[in-house]
């Protein structure tokens, strides 16, 4: 076959010269004994043409013919990858048949199970999204759709597991595919030279929203690789995300709270205000308040001042010690009280 681009559908089997006429045509290859003639060995195989249904976006009915059938010699040479082909004997299905494949774990098994497989990679691809991911979950329209297309080749003995597996074996070939295209036309480049970057056979518009999908999950992922503040552990401790993206807090009074915190961390749009935005753990501290002796608001079970703010650094380690003073005076006032209360009862007594 001369050098050239081949069909995202012919990727994933060995394929022979198609006919001109029919470009729609797919060739498998199979060995089917040999033959000598002169000092040039010569082999003789037999190919599978299969014409495969024709799709639209727009609804309408899918055109597919599938034959099995006789067998007839071709005569010429064609030319191969290492020059003149070989003979070839060509054989195709009659109308109606289709070939029986043993299903097992989502596979096929026997003579027909790499054609099987490799037509479903082909199917998942003309009616699956490149970001879509589990074809378990699927709209029913589509699923059917899938197992139509499979049937018009192949038979075999459906039940629900059997569907299930199937389906989750193509989600399986649907990611793997999805992920070498991730790395050939889009890790190690800028944003904009990856969405210019469109493989063959992938829908520019659907390149351009899996390209947008993956720099979001890279931006989600910086932003959470560093540690968050005390501001953000408040609400994430206090507040659910719900599915329609709203928010729903715990009560009123954590709501008020976290607005407040951002209001004061937050750069006032009125400049008449004359307001200074204060740092997040300022603003967390002036709503609720300085941190008690051994015990860290919003900073987890295993954080102490000494962990959180270090031995001797900053104002808030000086406001430890003095807590540490002050709870010493309280109790030696405690002991000079209870002394002087017991000298007095005895001088009464």
């Amino acid at each position: 076959m001369p050098k050239g681009k081949a069909s995202a559908s012919a990727l994933l089997i060995p394929s022979l010269e198609a006919p001109a006429q029919n470009p729609d045509v797919f060739n498998h290859m199979a060995s089917d004994g040999g033959s000598y003639s002169g000092s040039r060995p010569r082999r003789q195989c037999t190919t599978v043409q299969q014409t495969f249904p024709t799709h639209s976006t727009s609804k309408g009915s899918v055109v597919a013919s599938s034959t099995v059938g006789s067998t007839t010699s071709v005569a010429g040479r064609g030319h191969g990858r290492q020059g003149p082909s070989r003979r070839l004997t060509d054989r195709r299905l009659e109308s109606d048949q289709r070939w029986n494949v043993k299903v097992i774990g989502g596979t096929g098994i026997g003579e027909s199970g790499t054609q099987f497989v490799s037509h479903m990679g082909i199917v998942s691809k003309l009616h699956c999204k490149i970001w879509q991911k589990d074809f378990v979950k699927l709209p029913t329209d589509i699923i059917d759709t899938i197992f139509r297309d499979l049937e018009l080749l192949f038979r075999c003995d459906r039940t629900a597991n059997t569907d299930k597996e199937i389906l989750m074996h193509m989600s399986s070939m649907h990611r793997t595919w999805c992920g070498v295209l991730k790395k050939r036309h889009y890790t190690g480049k800028s944003f904009d030279d990856a969405i210019a970057s469109v493989p063959a056979s992938v829908n520019p518009q659907d390149w351009q929203i899996m390209c947008a999908k993956w720099n979001f999950s890279d931006e989600q992922r910086l932003a959470h690789d560093r540690e968050p503040n005390r501001v953000e552990i408040f609400k994430i401790g206090r507040c659910k995300e719900l599915p329609d993206d709203n928010e729903q807090w715990v009560d009123d009074e954590s709501r008020s709270r976290y607005e407040r915190m951002i209001q004061l961390s937050t750069p006032s749009l009125d400049s008449e205000s004359g307001s200074t935005p204060i740092s997040t753990e300022e603003a967390f501290i002036s709503v609720m308040g300085k941190d008690r002796s051994g015990r860290i608001r919003c900073g987890g079970s295993r954080e102490t001042c000494r962990t959180w703010y270090g031995t001797g650094e900053g104002s808030s380690s000086t406001d430890y010690q003095q807590q540490i003073r002050n709870i010493e005076n309280n109790l030696r006032m405690e002991v000079e009280e209870l002394r002087t209360e017991a000298q007095t009862g005895l001088r009464d007594g």
